[in-house]
Formats: C-alpha cells, structure tokens, sequence
C-alpha cells in the first residue's frame, strides 16, 4: 500500500491513489459501470421531451417533427441502447448531440455519433480539448482522456451564446466560466 501525504484515499473497497492515472475499465470498476448490462431509462418531462439514465452523464433528449436532438452522448457502448429507447419513443435518427463539456463520461459517443453524420455541437474551447490528450484530475482519481479522432469533434461551435429552433422549442446555449471546465454550455429549453 502507498500513502500519498499521508492520506490513504478508498472508494468502493478499490483503492485510488491520487497520483494514478486510471483506464476506463479502472474507471467503470470504481464506480460500479457495467457496459454490457447498463440499461437507458427514460422520464418524460413534456411533450417529445425525455431524460435518459444510462451510464455517465444523463442525456436531454427532444423528439418530435424537425428530428432528434440530444445533449451530452455518454459512451459509443451507449449509443446503440440509446438509439434503441429515441426509437421506441417514435424518434429517429439523432440529428444534433449537444456537449455540455469535453468530459468523456458527456462526449465519448461523439466518437460514434460524429462518424455516422450527427452534428455535433459544443462551446469552442470544448472543441480545442477534444483535440488533445488531458488528464481529468477528479481528487481521488485521475483518467487519461485521449483525443478524439477530427470526425468526433464537434462541427458547430460558439463563443458565449447559441440559439436552436427546434421542435417547436427555443433552446438557448450559454458558456459559463469559470465553471466544471474551460468550455462549459449551459442548455435552456424554454418552453
């Protein structure tokens, strides 16, 4: 056992040392992800509107007649159980994911999404960090994020402010900072 200043760091009986860098199955172990179990729940809250629940962070999802629009993709091992749950809601193909951050537990199913023909969005400095390898220091873990291949970064990008039509909906895009990270967006659906 190592002690990192003299603190002993354990998270669900697995011991992290702060000066590890962790694989996404160390990751997913820590944490209790199983991907080929996890199921996408869904929660309605209006009309063509849903919540899903899977494995990292919850995914906003908007149906209905201009398509399918999400924000945050959580991992490419999702894609499949997500598209599965749009489709039985009466969805179609994913137009439009939203990248809340550059956080690959948000983002990795761009690396599926972006080469099938989704439009991805994002605040521009998310963008630039996609672009690179980065450590995600967590305090009690670190992950190595490598950088996405050019077909999963995202093709629509703003500053400060972003506004969709979509489905009927007004949905604002704002960029906080300082915040989680250097390219946070904030999404607004109005109605």
């Amino acid at each position: 056992m190592r002690i990192v200043t003299g603190i002993m760091i354990a998270t669900m009986s697995i011991a992290v040392w702060v000066d590890d860098v962790m694989t996404i199955d160390d990751f997913a172990a820590l944490v209790g992800w199983d991907f080929e179990t996890a199921e996408i729940e869904a929660q309605k809250l209006g009309e063509g509107f849903y919540v899903f629940f899977g494995i990292g962070g919850n995914v906003g999802v908007s149906i209905g007649e201009q398509g399918v629009l999400i924000v945050d993709d959580q991992f490419p091992q999702m894609i499949p159980r997500i598209k599965a749950k749009i489709r039985e809601l009466g969805g179609g193909e994913v137009d439009f994911a939203i990248n809340t951050h550059w956080h690959f537990d948000h983002a990795e199913g761009n690396l599926t999404l972006g080469p099938e023909g989704t439009w991805l969005v994002s605040q521009a400095r998310s963008r630039a960090m996609m672009d690179g390898e980065h450590i995600i220091n967590g305090v009690a873990f670190k992950y190595r994020q490598q950088a996405y291949p050019p077909e999963a970064w995202p093709v629509i990008t703003f500053d400060d402010r972003m506004q969709f039509r979509f489905n009927g909906e007004q949905i604002d895009l704002v960029h906080f900072a300082p915040a989680h990270t250097t390219g946070d967006a904030g999404v607004i659906f109005r109605g």
